[in-house]
């Protein structure tokens, strides 16, 4: 008679089992804060890219229009020739207040870009403040929103993004009439300094202390863009390696948290006027003046209280205020002739 064999497969014990799973949720606790920092490194140079191209295109647009900075600039008492017959083609001249002019210029560009013809015109909208950049994507042609023009750190903005045309599916509160909500989608993660796109101040001795704006969306007052905004040269930078020209609004790279870029240990890339790009603490930069009276050598003091849509408190919350003691590269001293990180503050005699 033939015999037969039987084959026993040993199976892993109960103890095996529980040592292997101990092992890879060890391994899975290594990588993964591993993996995290690699994709905040990651999301940090997207980040930086964004700023090089700004400073890239800032000096292209300047070189290519007589030494222009790239800043909304349409003027009353012009003929603006857009394309939207519903759209104002001039307004009567009034060199103290251009927010009309460039209002509609803002919406023209929207309109061109995101392929949007019914975008309203908003009253009562200043663009300069947050929507400076819209100059740069109109000349790079841009097809609107641009995640080029926001930090892949912006949930917010990521959020508007996939409804330009209905924000508040986004769910934040954002202020105003539903035709003046839909201007948010196309606002950006980066700023500009005041003195790019505003006049500066002129003392008694004809010295330039800086730019005559504050309407940061902080409630730090109520002043409109004075004199022949946008009229603002290249040439006017005397400190290009030292001045800042496009930061965030938000510390969203250091830190697990993201707060307001105000504080003194925010820590940031930051683009300057010779177009490098580098990480900087806004604690270290000068402290900046206060334009509406800036001889008396006073950095310009203010308290932000966040909304929801705006960058937290260094907690992470919203409720509450913060007062700073100043507003550093954002109201350099000497505005485009001033410096942020080269040394003291310069000075006008």
């Amino acid at each position: 008679m033939g015999t037969h064999r039987l084959s026993c497969r040993r199976a892993f014990t109960l103890i095996e089992l529980l040592v292997v799973i101990a092992i890879i949720a060890l391994l899975i606790g290594i990588l993964l804060p591993a993996l995290g920092e690699a994709r905040r490194v990651a999301k940090g140079t997207i980040c930086q890219t964004n700023l090089n191209q700004f400073g890239r295109g800032m000096a292209s647009y300047a070189s290519e229009y007589k030494d222009h900075m790239a800043s909304l600039n349409w003027k009353t008492g012009t003929t603006f020739g857009h394309e939207f017959t519903n759209l104002p083609q001039t307004v009567a001249d009034n060199p103290g207040n251009e927010t009309l002019p460039i209002a509609i210029q803002a919406a023209v560009i929207i309109r061109r870009r995101a392929g949007d013809t019914t975008f309203p015109l908003i009253n009562g909208w200043i663009p300069t403040v947050l929507y400076n950049h819209l100059m740069l994507q109109d000349y790079w042609s841009d097809k609107l929103p641009a995640r080029s023009v926001i930090c892949p750190e912006d949930r917010m903005r990521a959020e508007l993004h996939k409804n330009p045309r209905n924000p508040d599916a986004a769910g934040y509160n954002f202020p105003g009439t539903p035709d003046e909500k839909r201007r948010w989608p196309y606002s950006a993660s980066y700023r500009f300094p005041g003195a790019m796109w505003s006049g500066d101040a002129v003392d008694l001795y004809g010295s330039a202390w800086g730019p005559v704006d504050a309407n940061f969306w902080t409630g730090v007052g109520a002043w409109r863009p004075g004199g022949r905004i946008g009229w603002r040269k290249w040439s006017d930078v005397i400190f290009p390696s030292d001045k800042v020209a496009v930061f965030d609004e938000a510390n969203r790279h250091a830190g697990r948290r993201q707060f307001f870029w105000n504080y003194d240990d925010c820590v940031q890339p930051l683009v300057f006027f010779d177009g490098h790009v580098a990480v900087k603490k806004t604690g270290d930069s000068n402290i900046g003046a206060d334009f509406r009276s800036a001889r008396n050598g006073q950095p310009l003091a203010y308290t932000y209280t966040p909304a929801n849509y705006q960058p937290a408190l260094r907690d992470g919350s919203i409720n509450g205020s913060v007062t700073f003691r100043g507003m550093y590269y954002l109201t350099t001293r000497g505005g485009l002739r001033g410096n942020d990180y080269g040394g003291s503050e310069v000075t006008f005699r």
